[in-house]
């Protein structure tokens, strides 16, 4: 039986987080402004763009945790970015700068306790494993929501199942 490192799996389970959000991204760039900003019956949150802001937040946030041990005081909304586009690039811009990070990732660091502070100002800690796969496991959610209404509306991302993601990667 072969080993696997925590850092490896976590890599492999980044990479399926960023060809889930491709999934969801290359629906969502086809959509009309109306559609866009459409409230929906499937998120969290009241439509696409409010659902994607919360995830981009959520992702900076904890990459800010992770990375610079900075607890950003606050998350970003929905109307700190007026379209996708908008929205799309500052997304490219952080899975940028943490994809670095990914790459130098180790079992050590997959280890270390990361102190921070919640945006309401609570202190707390967790491991860097722990934090990260939280952020994997929120990206699902709120993908599935996202799925859940594109689909509604004509567009749907097609199964973003993480088996799926291994067929592809493998073919």
């Amino acid at each position: 039986m072969t080993s696997i490192s925590p850092a490896d799996i976590l890599r492999d389970l980044y990479a399926f987080n960023a060809w889930g959000h491709a999934r969801i991204f290359s629906q969502v760039s086809q959509l009309s402004k109306t559609l866009y900003f459409a409230k929906t019956d499937h998120n969290t949150y009241a439509n696409i763009h409010d659902t994607l802001a919360h995830t981009f937040a959520a992702e900076y946030v904890w990459f800010s945790r992770v990375q610079a041990g900075v607890s950003p005081p606050h998350l970003f909304s929905a109307a700190d970015f007026i379209s996708f586009t908008d929205l799309k690039a500052a997304w490219d811009q952080n899975s940028a700068n943490f994809a670095v990070y990914l790459n130098a990732l180790t079992d050590e660091e997959c280890a270390r306790t990361v102190t921070y502070t919640t945006t309401e100002g609570e202190p707390l800690s967790q491991t860097v494993w722990q934090i990260l796969h939280h952020v994997i496991i929120h990206g699902m959610q709120h993908r599935a929501e996202l799925a859940a209404a594109l689909t509604t509306f004509g567009y749907s991302p097609g199964n973003i199942d993480y088996i799926i993601y291994l067929r592809e990667a493998q073919s």
